[in-house]
């Protein structure tokens, strides 16, 4: 969107960053009187790694969500808890590794106090910066319906987007002349627009005039995209479809490479964890070890999903369900294994065999699939990729086992096929194991 939202993307990292400096080198004044002399050269290297793993700590811990980016007790909840991780991690850094040159026992507890300090100032005057309504851009929305009073909403409610939504009444947004006079009369920079009226010529004609004054056009498919980072179904066609879902062979390939290694390596790793849970499965109840599902891949083309057996042996005599978040069909044992997902770890072969990625959608049942194609449109999209052991719709939407939730889901799922990248993919991982120990839905 704007360049200001763009640039303090990049500047949130690079404060944390300077941030971390200036507490070390306070920490250091501290510990030396005011006296550091080679003290600061003999810190700077070993801490940049340490540093660089407390950026990583933050991005997990959802530090740089602009969605979460307010001034609220559980911002700097959550910004203790990385706090506390990091401290602990660099404690550990030091202490195992003292070939590096230094043991900052002193240091490292006064760069503690002061990297909290320094921290929590910061954050709070740049979260107060980009929620100021003073630098706010004005923001016409247009469009009715679930999709566009959920655009509204997230903009209201998360001024840290850089936005201040305008009301026009119904007749000033139907008629394009009244519309260009509101928007001069209060100075509107931004004006998203349903897929629609981009068709209008004669509105199009209108807006091209206002684009030398400054004012941006957004369509509502992309404000969707950089905002609740998910594509507006409702505002979706074919057209769109043949222009943003094209195939990405290189990352495919290249992706497929990486996790064939990857997966043999951890299913080597994990094997005897993995005998342990069969054991314990066998002794807790009754029936098989594994338990497979057929699924529905890439291409449409079913296979075999596996997993640790979590429910009895009946849970389907009355043929297939939606599984929920509390289901009464699930073992003792399975309770912690759908918990921890190790219920998950068989799957390793899927990833190994080709007919799963680690990041995609979730591969759902041919039952299920043939029903909610039939109800939701464009819901065979999800086919144009792998289907993954985790994705963008698990990480960003609660446990669903309705069509709304499918609906929903299935927005994301088109965000992540659109968007997939190596970036994109670690963002999804790191979010995963992040929902792991936070359960934020």
């Amino acid at each position: 969107m704007s360049v200001k939202r763009y640039i303090s993307a990049f500047l949130l990292p690079l404060g944390d960053l300077a941030a971390f400096y200036v507490a070390l080198l306070a920490a250091i004044y501290i510990r030396t009187g005011g006296r550091p002399d080679h003290a600061i050269e003999a810190h700077v290297t070993p801490f940049a790694g340490v540093f660089a793993a407390w950026l990583l700590i933050f991005f997990i811990a959802g530090l740089y969500d602009r969605r979460k980016l307010r001034n609220t007790l559980d911002f700097y909840k959550t910004l203790g808890l990385a706090w506390a991780v990091s401290m602990a991690l660099s404690l550990g850094f030091f202490y195992a590794l003292p070939s590096i040159g230094i043991a900052p026992k002193t240091t490292l507890l006064l760069f503690g106090a002061t990297s909290l300090i320094v921290l929590t100032e910061w954050r709070r005057q740049f979260n107060r910066a980009i929620s100021s309504s003073n630098s706010a851009a004005k923001l016409i929305i247009l469009g009715d319906g679930p999709s566009f009073d959920e655009l509204r909403s997230s903009v209201q409610s998360n001024p840290q987007f850089g936005f201040r939504l305008m009301e026009c009444a119904p007749h000033v947004a139907d008629n394009p002349k009244d519309l260009i006079q509101y928007i001069r009369q209060h100075n509107i920079e931004t004006l998203v627009i349903p897929s629609h009226l981009k068709k209008d010529s004669y509105l199009a004609s209108v807006l091209y005039q206002e684009l030398q004054r400054g004012l941006q056009v957004v369509d509502a498919v992309r404000f969707g995209e950089l905002t609740v980072k998910k594509i507006l179904l409702s505002e979706v066609e074919h057209s769109w479809l043949l222009d943003n879902l094209s195939a990405v062979r290189f990352y495919d390939d290249l992706k497929r490479g990486l996790e064939f290694i990857t997966a043999i390596i951890l299913q080597v790793l994990l094997l005897p964890l993995e005998l342990v849970v069969a054991l314990l499965i066998k002794l807790t109840s009754p029936g098989p070890i594994l338990y497979s599902q057929i699924r529905v891949g890439r291409g449409g083309k079913t296979f075999k999903l596996y997993k640790f057996r979590s429910m009895r042996t009946d849970a389907e005599k009355d043929g297939a369900q939606w599984s929920t978040t509390n289901d009464s069909r699930v073992t003792h044992f399975g309770k912690f294994l759908r918990a921890s997902h190790i219920d998950e770890f068989p799957q390793l072969w899927n990833v190994i065999r080709g007919e799963l990625s680690f990041i995609g959608p979730r591969p759902e049942r041919p039952e299920f699939v043939k029903e909610l194609s039939q109800k939701i449109p464009f819901f065979e999209a999800r086919n144009l990729v792998l289907p993954g052991i985790s994705g963008w719709a698990q990480t960003n939407y609660r446990y669903g086992a309705t069509i709304e939730d499918s609906y929903q889901k299935l927005q994301y799922d088109l965000f992540y096929i659109k968007n997939r990248s190596l970036i994109l993919d670690i963002a999804i991982a790191l979010k995963t194991i992040r929902n792991f120990f936070v359960n934020e839905k």
